[in-house]
């Protein structure tokens, strides 16, 4: 087992009353519902191994078999080390990581069933095995390992969700993740997601960087922020095979002119064009004669791009 979490199963358990924890497991949500429920589930789980009486840990039992929990533990044979206390306390502490399990498979489905696929960046479709080891008073099991697959095949679906997203739509995606996480990481008072944060901090930082720049030859026909926009416009709304390209890329030019997008004169820009797109414009009609519908809406969809860019 490389991620270990050993109990000492000697120490004392804490005395709870039977009504507080069942009527709390009475309201988690039913196995098949409870997907979305993690935080409670887990800490059920652990609350459960702590309880230190039969009849209570029986109760509990029974509830959640009711709400669809716990399967694999019809008629399992609990390791004995036949000290009844510490039976016990094995008991308890199974159940309550039986639960735990259970809900970590269940959402690492929802994982795959998000992604669409059965691996995703390296990582298995199944859930690790989970595992224990009972050596006279001490309990060690790998649930760390198996927090630790789902949590980071969490993270990898999230960041490739956003694989077909344009640049502002991913950053938006992974600066909104990047704050979820955070936010999870200060209501617990930990730092569990602290190599995530920085992870997809770098890949935030790496889509930035990324971004065009304008080379200083070019900077007496663009402004920086003209460069990118108009490279928008060339991917998304001029195709170089379409016959009107020269219409569109005379309109474009000159509607980036009247906005301050462009400077200098217009042979600088259609001697830029042909050395980046080895197409010859130079003869643009005004712009009242190459308005149209479509060429106005593109461009302010590409404006509206660039600000949130």
């Amino acid at each position: 087992m490389e991620k270990v979490k050993i109990i000492d199963l000697n120490e004392d358990l804490y005395e709870v009353t039977s009504e507080s924890i069942i009527a709390g497991v009475k309201k988690l949500p039913l196995k098949k519902e409870s997907a979305s429920d993690t935080e409670r589930i887990v800490a059920f789980g652990h609350f459960i191994g702590i309880i230190a009486d039969e009849p209570t840990l029986t109760e509990v039992t029974a509830v959640l078999r009711q709400k669809g929990f716990l399967e694999k533990l019809e008629g399992f044979n609990f390791p004995s080390i036949g000290k009844p206390d510490i039976d016990h306390k094995i008991k308890s502490t199974l159940t309550g990581l039986s639960l735990i399990c259970e809900h970590l498979a269940m959402f690492n489905e929802e994982i795959n069933n998000l992604s669409s696929v059965s691996l995703i960046n390296g990582f298995a479709e199944k859930l690790p095995q989970f595992q224990i080891q009972v050596d006279e008073t001490i309990f060690k099991h790998n649930l760390p390992e198996l927090v630790h697959f789902v949590r980071k095949k969490f993270i990898a679906s999230m960041e490739c969700l956003g694989d077909g997203f344009n640049e502002p739509d991913k950053r938006r995606h992974l600066k909104n993740l990047i704050s979820v996480l955070s936010q999870l990481d200060y209501k617990s008072d930990n730092a569990v997601f602290g190599d995530d944060i920085a992870y997809l901090t770098t890949q935030l930082d790496t889509i930035v960087s990324e971004r065009p720049v304008l080379p200083e030859r070019f900077y007496k026909t663009f402004t920086p922020t003209g460069y990118r926009l108009f490279l928008h416009i060339m991917e998304n709304y001029v195709q170089a095979e379409n016959e009107g390209l020269a219409a569109d890329v005379a309109y474009y030019y000159q509607k980036m002119k009247v906005d301050d997008y462009m400077h200098g004169k217009q042979v600088d820009f259609s001697d830029w064009f042909f050395e980046h797109y080895n197409v010859s414009v130079t003869k643009f009609r005004p712009l009242d004669e190459l308005e149209t519908p479509d060429r106005r809406r593109n461009y302010y969809d590409a404006l509206e791009w660039l600000k949130q860019s």
